[in-house]
């Protein structure tokens, strides 16, 4: 299949998948720390029989696969912190900006050029992410606090993890950079148990339905995302920024209110508005 389409099942998959996820760490799972830790595994696990099933070769080149697994493990750490602490219709338009820092990270990293064109387009990323924050208080400050700090940087860890998988497709083939990437991944963050060793025992069964359901979609989103990554990174980072789960996050506002978030039709045409500023933009940008 092609890239694009990849991308559009990654969107998807990772709009349903966030939904899902929210709605776990609002009802179901109160420690991040526990919530990524299983999230993680099962993700490696639900990889594993579709990895293994392709054969893989053993891997010649175990750097790239390292850093590739450190920036997955930082950036799904980063991201379910970014869950817990805002709300589902921001989380996926703020992923507009990894289009933005993709070009200033190639004009830092790389010396690439940024020309005239190229930073108008960023400039109304910006604005738009500004936008997308905004809440009843109508207030730019809304913009300006810990969780959206903590946005920025997930999305600049989550582009360069990007470029990581790119890089090691260059040594190794698709379902061996997947499956030694999630498992690489989760054996950094073994040290994590420590920060939720005694929360695990107070888990019910019924409890765990979130953390499952978000992890099935996400391995979804993250099998066709590393497709899509290893042929086009700048159009499928456009295509993935689609404010699916803002969407989603309009419909419970009306249907169940309670459930997820709620805020004012007014407030979330000014979101739908600034996500639709970013997404022009960084597709443009990625053209």
């Amino acid at each position: 299949m092609p890239y694009y389409v990849f991308a559009w099942i990654a969107t998807s998959a990772n709009a349903l998948g966030g939904v899902i996820g929210k709605l776990s760490t609002k009802h179901q799972i109160s420690n991040p720390w526990l919530f990524n830790f299983v999230w993680s595994l099962l993700i490696t696990v639900f990889t594993l029989p579709f990895a293994l099933a392709a054969h893989p070769s053993w891997p010649t080149h175990w750097g790239p696969l390292w850093l590739m697994g450190f920036f997955s493990m930082a950036a799904g750490l980063l991201f379910v912190f970014m869950l817990y602490a805002i709300d589902v219709s921001i989380i996926g338009p703020m992923f507009s900006l990894r289009t933005a820092v993709s070009v200033i990270l190639g004009v830092l990293l790389f010396h690439e050029r940024l020309f005239g064109s190229q930073l108008v387009l960023i400039l109304l990323i910006l604005v738009g992410g500004v936008v997308i924050t905004v809440d009843e208080r109508f207030s730019v400050k809304s913009f300006f606090n810990r969780s959206i700090a903590l946005a920025l940087i997930t999305i600049t860890c989550s582009s360069i993890y990007g470029a990581t998988v790119k890089y090691a497709m260059q040594f190794e083939s698709y379902w061996s950079v997947t499956m030694w990437g999630n498992i690489l991944a989760q054996v950094l963050l073994l040290p994590t148990i420590w920060f939720f060793r005694m929360d695990i025992r107070k888990i019910k069964w019924h409890q765990w339905s979130g953390v499952v359901g978000h992890s099935i979609f996400s391995t979804i989103g993250s099998a066709a995302q590393n497709a899509a990554y290893a042929v086009n990174i700048g159009i499928s980072t456009a295509i993935m920024a689609v404010p699916l789960s803002m969407i989603f996050a309009i419909v419970f506002s009306v249907f169940a209110p309670k459930l997820l978030e709620k805020h004012t039709p007014k407030v979330y045409a000014i979101r739908l508005a600034g996500a639709i500023v970013m997404i022009l933009a960084a597709i443009r940008l990625s053209l």
